[in-house]
């Protein structure tokens, strides 16, 4: 014993360190054969690697072998491998050794190896043995079911002898000798082949040999068909596989049939399979059989001798399938369906033994070819052909709502389960009290035994009476009403119909029950012997009982008792019977239908008919009329069908477009509504969002279109709208819905708001006369006009607001030329504030389009990009070309060859050159001066030859002035000589006296004559001797030489004359002198070389005076210069020429020629660069080109990064654009929060007070001006309505009342709210066309159902759901009694799906309400709406609503009771805690609770258990009354649609069955539209969904199934266990990244003071920009933070975005904070400290409602109105409370009490598991909790993040640990940060602290993450009671282990009433709250499998 507990201990222990190891958990078939190989079999399933560990691993390799080697080996490679990955490895493709497999003689083990390392180091290691068959071998059906029919070998040579001897016996037998399988299409064809064959195999003359034991599940080795024919031996599974693959080389398709020990074969007669291969449902084998359609007979029979014949071999496999042996049958396996599936015979590897033609040495016994059966009652294969015209599609319609059939109960009544038979003595009577509303107790005769021990015949004999008739019509006289039923039978009976008639009226909206009184029995023919029974007369009654524990009685149901009219169409057109003074008006008595003479009128109508009789017969049971009355309007109307625009694109031309109708082309836009409407044009009777609102708009203007609304949607909701919109466009609404609770929604939320007397419904139980009445009296006396001013005034203040706020939105998010917006800007710009930017410089805002934007940020990019590839030399910087090649590489080296040899002669000739200046010194600086030698070197040059000495000279400054005073001087002289008339030498003009010659001759000129003429001659023979040509005229010479003498003269004082110049008065050369004087200048400035000092400065002079006199050169100092020019000249041409090639041009002066000649020595060593670097170049130049110069420069100087250019241009241009964008834009400029904040505070309630006006707008439309009620006359039809209204019991029919009412009935009824029957019921044919007709629910009714009502209006709006349940008669059958009937019958095509086909436009709802937490939905939104609904998140962290809860004891009872019990208990005593538990709280917020089924024989059962419960406790009863408007329902999948509770129980139902057998038959959900049930199924909640289930995942084999149902099925239970990681391509956490700079701006703000913040919160399309963690609640969040980003612009309309959205989010438990972009940017630090003031008052908040609060129930009730968004509360928003957010709630009533008595058993040691002894056990129970005390600690807040504080922080850490672990994580942050002074518990905090943790070990709980010390986890722990106040715990903060210890130590807990309560009041716990009972009940759970454990232990 000691042993085995030992066994059992370590065994824990190693489950333990597996759970925190590294898993690989793979899927691998057990059994391998060649065949295997041939047919592709996967050798692994799946594959997956999990990391339990808190270790990252890098580069890990999975490596894959086997022994022996019969598959090759793989390997693969994860990258990374971090803590809590779970990795499946979708490459599974792994090869098997064909030549290993197919040389197996014999069977041998194997093993697969697995080995997963990193780092050299092995992860996990596994070994799995596998079985390595034979190539004849196979492994049974666990391992190999799939490949058994791979051993069919048709074309094996012994199947060509037997094939050969079937012809022969066919053609013995005269019938044709083909195999021809199928191709004849008879039945009988085909059993002739297989009878043909069976005699042909049964010639060989086999003998049998004994299988293997257990052979069908471990397999055996096959013999081929030629060995069995050679051998003459064969196992039954031999001889079936023979007999299989003749049958398949005949053409036939073979079935292989599997029972315990035994195999047979089976063959189709029809051409056809079964929907799987592999059968496991032996009833589906049965029903082929039953059907004809398969034949199965025993293939050992051939080895009898004689042989079995056929027949008997048939009839003896019969005998296997009886019901009773079920439990024998392992499978049925269809080779033609595997051979479909890729499995193909095994291929031949013997060489053929025998001659085909060869004869056996055994003569058999030939067989005979048995009689062929009579296939004449095969049902021929319906398909049916829809119609192409318009006649035959509405002849189809009919002929689909008529059913003449003998199915019809109505024609043929049975007593069966579903009826009640009476003993009524008379009918009329009954009908009378019936009629005046008594209630009839009915009362079982058998229980009453009103005979006791007396012989009935006896009595009747002795007393002439019959007592029991006495006793009948004495029990009728007190209202009870007898049946001769048994107690329990009766009881059961009554109880189905009750649940039936409930299911009718919530799925058809119409009564079905009725008291049948009287019955037509008849005959088909006369001699027939066979009788039938049809009701003639239809009370309608009402089954009722008051509670589960009262008795039924039956009242009389306010509708019209009728004749049958099925019947009388039945006998008019089977027997020519026309009876039509049954059609009208039935006669009637005081009481209501005159019995007694309406059957005498029947025995008269068919006295003369043979085979007809009334009888006086009564009895109770369900019938309806709906097909038939809707037959009957059909046929009434079919003229007038074509007035509905969409049934008569239905009739006439269904393939074509539709044709549009009123109100225009165009289909409201959503996301234009604001634009193109005003408020006032939208009737929001109840809030709405835009795509409602687009369908309320569409349906006022006319149009026919589809609304799909998924689950959730608010259909009813738009529904509602829709007719509120109508109605104020005047128009008459016709409501149409098949179920009633679509109808009551609609019409609940219609009278809500003040419509309903205007909205009359017909349907179900409102269809009651004197309700009716009722209705339109309430319309008549409200049809007054409102005062509409109101309306308009405060529709236009709304249109005002809403136009502000789009404004803001539109400026926002305006998209300008250059694809940016002023939101993107703002966020590129406050994302980081402060990091380095370059400087950008254009003028204008749009100097940039979209394109270019985009060029220059890739151009931008490319740059840093480019810049971090180079490799940066310095010889680069001589390299700035574009375009790189080779021959141009080749060139830039020459070039830089040429340049290094130049500079290499310029620096040897500047040597020379300063050596002859005297500046020898300076000859290595001479090229800091080189411009200043060059100039010297070239005046030098230039002045040779030429005298400069005027250089030195003091007045050298105004030589330039005097050469130029001279040069005029000269010119003037020249240009007055030009003007004598005698030419004169400079030398007379100097001597000529011209002041004397002047007065000579001026007086001579005044003297007389002839003395003037001789004083004027001697005047001019003086002058002319002065000349030297030419004639003198004094007269003219005299004035021009007095000029010219003084040009001398200013010749004779300029500067020059004394100077060292060539001065040569007015013939002086100024040219020279110029030049001269220019050298001389130019030498002065070459002299001025800077940096020289005195003593060089006097050494140049020196050096240069000898060169100025131009006569010689005595130092060669000429010759130098020269040199030196020449080699600057060479110099600088081949630095030109490198430029050219380099594309850098150099300054030589500037360039350190050392420097620049050892880079130009490097340029040829990094030519292998040159290439890189000329592509930054070109990126380089391209950027400077864009304006990007100073990004470059950035970039080159190391201010950026290379791989931040692109976010530094972008930020740049953000900087750049964003002011000016916000100066030219007023909205933006202007904007202020508070303003615009208040703004949609005053929208917010201007569109609810619109709402509230809304009424008054649709009243005013409809009010219809009617005369009062009293001033109407009597004959008018007002005044026969008022008539009717006056009677106690109204005396016309609804019809007729309506008929009577032409003119005034629309304007009293303008909404009518019916179902598809009451419109055919009660509506007239001549009735006028409704305006619009709305048409509910349409995916799950048919056309010909819908159409009839569709017709009643012009237009059309249906919506529905094609994702959702189809129309069916899954459970419409009037019987299902019968041996042979399927379960379920094929789906049809809805209404919804002809209009989506017929092209009738389409809107989507995609906004889902319903589901409080997102993980409700998640499942269908992702698998069936491709994640297009917007849903919102739940504000708790871990969303999981949807639980999965195990029932893995679960039997599913198949083939006879279909349920489940041990599943129905568990979902009944769970329903039964709750409902109990939540009677505790106020009646309006109780939850309500739904159950949904897989079945209606699961349905039924947990109804009878719920109904025990009911009458095991009467306060139940509550949850169960038809009052409440949600009462607790039990429904299944078939009629679940429509129906919506806050909680909802799944139960799955198929499991196991007692056999231990998983079938992969699932019902409905193996059909195609199998999986649009599950839809329905799991979208019903709205707060909490559990699932029931027996069944695990891996138990679902989609190898067998094809199913789409079934696959979705499988993959909803591994996300209801698993959650959203089950959900594939999900967001990690349900989270995604900020989706604007601006989120991250804001974001990064949040971080850094200390919040835990999270982006894009939510798994749909609609997400909280962020979430900003409660410090304190790990599950929850504090707040949600929305800014004015792409999701804030992506709402289609100001209400959806400033409205709707976030009052969603609030009913939810938001807490919304709004940020502003547009404020940030003008005061950031303002709006980030406002934003964390808000969250720091929010946290306040929280704690103090924390710390005031007592137990809180979970607010439940907002959604009880089913899809209804009014849970947008529109002036309080009811907030879920944190407690109900996270289990870390901690109130003082939840604190366990320092003096509780809870006591445990001593627990395990944590170091060695075993138990402790009694003094440990002592000091165990001793133990304390107590607070760790860390006052001891030198806290210092202002040093916590540093590397030296991390000794204080361990210390602090092992001091907790060490006195409180095991702890949660959470708290012991809180004890630290509570130790600093600090009370929110941050990211940063936390992360901290976590680096001191990673040695501890750590457990995973409901409440959180527990800390222990290394070694001490265990599963149970002592409690530890608290030392005192302070260290009391929540229920939350204690581990599990302690929690389970005291349940350990009190087994007596298990067995009370509530453990979980008893256990609280152990731990003095004084208020027990949802989340701490959860946790206790997990304790409970723990407690309880460690007590089975133990027990189980001592057992052994």
């Amino acid at each position: 014993m000691a042993g085995i507990e030992g066994d059992v201990v370590q065994e824990n222990h190693e489950v333990e360190q597996q759970n925190r190891s590294v898993n690989l958990v793979p899927s691998i078939a057990g059994t391998f054969t060649y065949a295997s190989y041939q047919n592709a079999i996967p050798v692994i399933r799946s594959l997956v690697i999990e990391n339990f560990t808190d270790q990252h691993f890098e580069r890990c390799v999975l490596e894959l072998s086997s022994t022996p080697a019969f598959l090759r080996a793989k390997s693969w490679v994860v990258e990374r491998l971090v803590p809590g990955d779970r990795i499946s490895l979708s490459d599974r493709k792994i090869e098997l050794d064909p030549g290993y497999l197919a040389g197996l003689n014999e069977a041998e083990r194997g093993e697969i190896s697995l080995r997963l390392m990193a780092a050299d180091k092995v992860l996990v290691e596994q070994c799995i043995p596998v079985r390595l068959l034979a190539r004849d071998e196979w492994g049974g059906v666990a391992d190999m079911a799939q490949l058994l029919p791979a051993f069919v070998m048709p074309n094996d040579p012994g199947v060509a002898r037997v094939l050969r001897a079937a012809a022969e016996r066919l053609e013995a037998h005269g019938l044709p000798s083909g195999l021809d399988g199928y191709q004849s299409g008879s039945p009988q064809r085909a059993y002739a082949l297989a009878a043909a064959i069976y005699s042909a195999v049964a010639g060989l003359g086999v003998h049998y040999a004994e299988p293997p034991a257990s052979f069908e599940s471990r397999g055996q080795k096959i013999r081929r068909p030629s060995t069995i024919i050679d051998e003459k031996l064969a196992t039954c599974l031999d001889s079936s596989l023979l007999f299989a693959a003749s049958l398949e080389a005949a053409g036939l398709h073979p079935v292989i049939l599997m029972f315990e020990g035994h195999a047979a074969v089976g063959v189709w007669l029809v051409k056809k399979t079964f929907g799987q291969t592999i059968v496991n449902d032996q009833m589906e084998v049965r029903k082929a059989v039953t059907s004809q359609e398969l034949i199965v007979f025993e293939t050992t029979g051939i080895t009898h001798r004689p042989p079995m014949t056929m027949e008997s071999a048939e009839g003896l496999l019969k005998l296997r399938l009886a019901e009773d042996k079920a439990n024998e049958f392992v499978a049925a396996i269809d080779v033609r369906r595997a051979r479909s599936g890729g499995i193909t015979p095994l291929a031949s590897h013997e060489p053929v033994r025998r001659n085909a033609g060869e004869q056996d040495d055994v003569q058999a016994v030939e067989l005979p070819l048995p009689p062929l059966p009579d296939f004449s009652q095969m049902p021929p294969e319906v398909v049916e052909v829809k119609p192409t015209t318009a006649a035959g599609r509405i002849d189809r319609w009919q002929r689909k709502l008529l059913d003449l059939s003998l199915r019809n109960r109505l024609l043929n009544f049975s007593n069966s389960k579903k009826s009640i038979p009476f003993l009524c003595t008379d009918v009329a009577y009954l009908e009378d009290r019936l009629a005046s509303g008594a209630a009839v107790r009915i009362i079982s005769l058998p229980a009453q035994n009103p005979l006791g021990e007396r012989d009935p015949a006896l009595y009747r004999d002795v007393h002439g009476r019959d007592i029991q008739r006495e006793f009948a019509a004495e029990s009728l006289l007190r209202d009870e009403l007898v049946s001769p039923l048994e107690p329990k039978e009766l009881e059961a009976r009554m109880i189905e119909l009750y649940r039936q008639v409930k299911n009718d009226y919530a799925e058809g909206g119409a009564n079905t029950l009725f008291l049948a009184v009287g019955f037509l029995r008849w005959k088909r023919k006369p001699e027939d012997e066979r009788t039938y029974r049809a009701p003639l007369l239809l009370v309608p009654v009402k089954l009722e009982r008051r509670s589960a524990s009262s008795p039924f009685k039956i009242r009389f149901h306010e509708d019209e008792p009728r004749f049958n009219a099925t019947l009388l169409q039945f006998l008019e057109q089977e027997f020519d019977l026309s009876l039509p003074q049954f059609a009208g008006e039935l006669p009637m008595d005081d009481n209501g239908v005159d019995v007694p003479r309406l059957l005498a009128m029947m025995r008269h109508a068919v006295r003369n008919v043979a085979g007809m009789e009334v009888v006086d017969e009564t009895a109770l049971s369900t019938f309806s009329f709906a097909k038939f009355l809707m037959w009957k309007d059909l046929i009434e109307r079919t003229e007038a069908l074509r007035q509905n625009r969409v049934v008569r694109h239905l009739i006439d031309s269904p393939e074509q477009p539709f044709a549009e109708g009123d109100g225009g082309a165009t289909f409201p836009s959503e996301y234009k509504l604001d634009q193109d409407y005003s408020p006032a044009e939208i009737v929001s009777l109840l809030p709405m969002d835009s795509s409602q609102a687009a369908a309320c708009i569409a349906a006022a203007q006319g149009k026919d279109f589809i609304i799909i609304g998924p689950p959730g949607t608010g259909k009813s909701q738009t529904i509602a709208n829709m007719i509120a919109n109508c109605l104020a466009a005047g128009k008459t609404v016709l409501f149409v819905a098949e179920k009633t609770a679509a109808l009551d929604v609609v019409h609940r939320r219609l009278k809500e708001h003040g419509l309903g007397s205007h909205c009359i419904e017909l349907h179900s139980n409102k269809a009651d006369r004197r309700y009716f009445l009722s209705q339109l009296k309430a319309a008549w006396e409200h049809g007054g006009r409102t005062d509409l001013s109101e309306w308009i005034a405060v529709n236009d203040r709304l249109k005002l607001r809403r136009d502000e706020l789009n404004a803001y939105v539109a400026a926002l998010h305006k998209r300008y030329p250059n694809g940016w917006t002023p939101y993107y800007a703002l966020g590129m710009a406050l994302k980081d504030p402060d990091a380095p930017a370059p400087a950008l410089a254009w003028e204008r805002s749009d100097a940039h389009q979209a394109e270019e934007l985009r060029e220059l940020e890739e151009l931008s990019a490319r740059l840093g990009r480019v810049f971090a590839s180079i490799n940066h030399k310095p010889c680069f910087r001589l390299v700035d070309a574009s375009d790189w090649s080779s021959t141009w590489q080749d060139q830039l080296l020459a070039a830089a060859s040429e340049l290094a040899n130049a500079l290499a002669g310029l620096q040897y000739s500047a040597t020379a050159f300063t050596g002859r200046l005297g500046l020898a010194s300076r000859s290595d600086e001479f090229q800091r001066h080189l411009c200043s030698f060059a100039r010297l070197a070239e005046v030098l040059v230039k002045s040779r030859g030429h005298d400069i000495r005027i250089a030195y000279d003091r007045d050298f400054g105004r030589l330039e002035q005097a050469v130029g005073e001279l040069e005029r001087a000269i010119k003037d002289y020249r240009e007055v000589e030009q003007g004598l008339a005698a030419r004169y030498a400079e030398t007379s003009v100097r001597n000529l006296d011209l002041d004397a010659l002047d007065r000579e001759w001026r007086e001579a000129q005044a003297s007389i004559w002839p003395a003037s003429m001789l004083a004027r001659r001697k005047c001019q023979k003086f002058l002319q001797s002065y000349a030297v040509g030419g004639q003198a005229d004094p007269g003219r010479d005299l004035p021009l030489l007095a000029r010219m003498k003084e040009c001398l003269a200013t010749i004779d004082r300029n500067l020059l004359k004394d100077k060292p110049l060539p001065f040569n008065g007015v013939d002086t050369d100024t040219g020279d002198i110029a030049n001269r004087i220019r050298l001389a200048g130019e030498l002065r400035l070459a002299l001025a070389i800077p940096d020289l000092s005195r003593e060089e400065r006097q050494a140049l002079l020196r050096a240069v005076m000898p060169c100025l006199s131009g006569q010689n050169d005595p130092a060669g100092l000429h010759k130098a210069a020269a040199e030196f020019l020449t080699a600057l000249e060479v110099a600088d041409a081949t630095r030109a020429a490198f430029s050219a090639v380099s594309g850098r041009d150099l300054d030589l002066e500037q360039e350190d020629l050392e420097r620049l000649k050892a880079d130009l020595a490097e340029l040829p060593a990094v030519k292998h660069l040159l290439r890189d670097w000329v592509a930054w170049c070109k990126v380089r130049q391209q950027a400077i080109a864009a304006g990007l110069a100073d990004l470059t420069g950035m970039l080159e100087a190391g201010a950026v990064r290379p791989e931040e250019t692109g976010n530094a241009f972008r930020l740049a241009y953000a900087r750049w654009w964003l002011p000016k964008v916000l100066d030219n834009d007023p909205v933006l400029r202007n904007f202020r929060r508070f303003e615009h904040e208040n703004a949609i505070k005053e929208f917010k309630e201007l569109d609810d007070l619109v709402r509230t006006h809304a009424v008054g707008r649709v009243v005013s439309a409809i009010a219809h001006d009617l005369p009062p009620v009293q001033g109407v006359p009597r004959n008018s039809e007002l005044g026969l309505l008022r008539h009717q209204m006056q009677l106690q019991r109204p005396s016309q029919s609804i019809r007729e009342m309506i008929s009577r009412m032409p003119q005034s009935f629309p304007k009293l009824a303008p909404c009518m709210l019916m179902s598809p029957l009451s419109v055919a019921q009660y509506l007239p044919v001549n009735h006028p066309l409704f305006d619009v007709v709305i048409f509910d629910e349409a995916s799950q009714i048919t056309t010909w159902d819908a159409v009839g009502a569709i017709a009643r209006a012009r237009q059309t709006i249906i919506v529905g759901d094609p994702k959702q349940l189809p129309p069916t008669n899954f459970f419409g059958r009037a019987e299902d009694d019968g041996e042979g009937i399927a379960e379920h019958e094929k789906d049809l095509e809805s209404i919804l799906d002809e209009a989506q086909a017929a092209g009738i436009p389409v809107r989507e709802l995609k906004w889902h309400y319903r589901s409080r937490s997102e993980s409700l939905i998640a499942f269908s939104n992702h698998h069936y709406y491709r994640n297009r609904l917007i849903t919102f998140p739940s504000p708790k962290v871990e969303d999981r609503a949807v639980h999965l809860r195990k029932v893995p004891s679960g039997v599913y009872d198949r083939g006879k009771s279909r349920t489940n019990r041990i599943e129905a208990d568990a979902v009944v005593a769970e329903a039964v805690l709750r409902m109990k538990r939540w009677l505790e709280l106020p009646e309006k917020e109780r939850p309500t609770l739904g159950i949904i089924t897989f079945n209606a024989q699961q349905q039924s059962l947990i109804l009878d258990l719920l109904d025990q419960a009911r009458r095991d406790d009467a306060e139940l009863e509550w949850y169960f009354s038809d009052q409440r408007v949600e009462p607790t329902i039990v429904k299944n999948l078939e009629n679940v649609q429509g129906d919506e509770r806050d909680v909802i129980f799944f139960s799955i139902t198929f499991a196991k069955d007692a056999a231990g057998k998983m079938m992969m038959d699932f019902g409905a959900l193996n059909r195609d539209g199998g999986e649009r049930r599950l839809n329905v199924a799991v979208t019903r909640a709205r707060q909490e969904l559990v699932v029931f289930s027996g069944l695990t995942t891996d138990q679902i084999d989609l190898n067998r199934t094809k199913a789409r149902g079934v696959h979705d099925l499988k993959t909803f239970l591994d996300y209801a266990e698993r959650g959203a990681i089950a959900l594939p391509a999900r967001d990690e956490g349900s989270f995604g990244t900020q989706e604007s700079p601006f989120e991250e701006a804001v974001a990064a703000c949040l971080t850094a003071r200390g919040w835990s913040v999270v982006p894009q919160v939510g798994v749909s399309g609609y997400r909280i920009d962020l979430g900003v963690r409660h410090p304190d609640l790990p599950g929850a969040y504090l707040a949600g933070v929305e800014c004015d980003g792409a999701t804030y612009h992506s709402a289609a309309t100001a209400r959806d975005r400033d409205k709707v959205r976030e009052q969603v989010l609030r009913g939810l438990g938001w807490n919304i904070v709004r940020v502003w972009s547009t404020d940030w940017w003008f005061d950031s630090a303002g709006c980030a400290e406002r934003l964390h003031a808000e969250l720091e008052q929010l946290l306040a908040e929280s704690r103090a409602r924390r710390s005031d609060w007592q137990e809180m129930p979970v607010h439940w009730d907002m959604g009880h109105q089913v899809e209804e968004i009014d849970e947008i509360r529109d002036e309080e928003v009811e907030l879920v409370e944190e407690a109900a957010l996270a289990p870390a709630v901690i109130t003082p009533m939840d604190l366990v009490s320092a003096n509780a008595a809870a006591t445990q058993e001593p627990s395990a040691s944590p170091a060695t598991g075993e138990p402790l002894d009694g003094k440990q056990a002592q000091e165990t129970d001793r133990a304390q909790y107590r607070v760790a005390d860390l006052s001891g600690f030198a806290a210092d807040p202002d040093r916590f993040f540093e590397a030296e504080y991390d000794t204080v922080i361990r210390g602090m850490v092992d001091a907790i640990i060490e006195t409180e672990a095991p702890l949660r994580t959470d708290i012991l942050a809180q004890r630290i940060a509570r130790a600093h002074g600090w009370l929110r518990t941050g990211a940063r905090i936390r992360e901290r602290i976590e680096r001191h943790l990673r040695h501890l070990e750590r457990t995973q709980e409901s409440s959180g993450e527990f800390i222990w010390k290394q070694g001490t986890v265990v599963e149970l722990l002592s409690y530890r009671h608290p030392a005192g106040e302070d260290a009391r715990r929540s229920i939350a903060d204690i581990p599990l282990a302690e929690l389970a210890s005291v349940v350990t130590g009190r087994p007596d807990l298990l067995g009370a009433i509530d453990p979980a309560r008893e256990l609280a009041r152990l731990l003095g716990v004084e208020r027990l709250a949802a989340v701490s009972r959860a946790r206790l009940e997990e304790a409970i759970a723990r407690a309880r499998d460690h007590i089975e454990e133990r027990q189980f232990g001592n057992a052994l």
